[in-house]
């Protein structure tokens, strides 16, 4: 019985290649050839850019610090990547996020000295605050950092929504940022 059973497998495998019926393998190439992959040449683009007007110095105006007559500084962007909904500012100083502009949109090349771009606003919401708040440090060595953030979507936050709340989530919807640092040209004391 063993027997009729290998010999009728026998018969199978040498039937299934025969070179007769088209269906033989062709011989094994040794060493097997290397796999290649190509991935499509991209060209990059000009990367996303946050410009200060200030000069190599890196001092920032003294008109950008406190004060009731303080205006923001006028910064400029390049290269706003493509799927940006929005765009966010956001003024630190050391580090510690003071206020955002948030609601600009992306066809905007930058921020005028003292003046909103159309639909911007400063976070918290306030009807009566649309001014620049000033950065407020006496400290003259003080890192002031200017981040504008391309974002995916629209910010939405509840309107007490802490300042380094809303930074953390700003930073989650952000496909693009670029930072520009300075110090503030204080005055010596007299």
């Amino acid at each position: 019985m063993r027997l009729v059973v290998a010999v009728s497998v026998a018969a199978v495998l040498s039937g299934a290649c025969s070179s007769g019926d088209g269906r033989t393998l062709p011989p094994a190439v040794e060493p097997l050839p290397a796999t290649t992959t190509t991935t499509p040449a991209t060209v990059p683009g000009p990367s996303f850019r946050v410009i200060s007007p200030w000069g190599s110095d890196g001092l920032v105006p003294a008109r950008s610090g406190c004060g009731t007559d303080a205006a923001a500084p006028a910064v400029s962007w390049t290269a706003v990547p493509d799927g940006t909904a929005e765009l966010a500012v956001v003024f630190s100083v050391d580090g510690s996020p003071q206020e955002v502009l948030v609601g600009i949109d992306p066809a905007a090349a930058g921020l005028t000295e003292g003046a909103l771009p159309p639909g911007s606003f400063w976070w918290p919401p306030s009807e009566t605050e649309a001014r620049w708040p000033g950065w407020c440090t006496d400290d003259g060595d003080a890192d002031l950092q200017i981040t504008v953030y391309a974002l995916n979507q629209q910010v939405e936050a509840a309107d007490d929504t802490a300042v380094t709340e809303l930074v953390g989530m700003i930073a989650l919807i952000a496909i693009a940022q670029a930072t520009v640092i300075g110090q503030l040209d204080v005055p010596p004391p007299t």
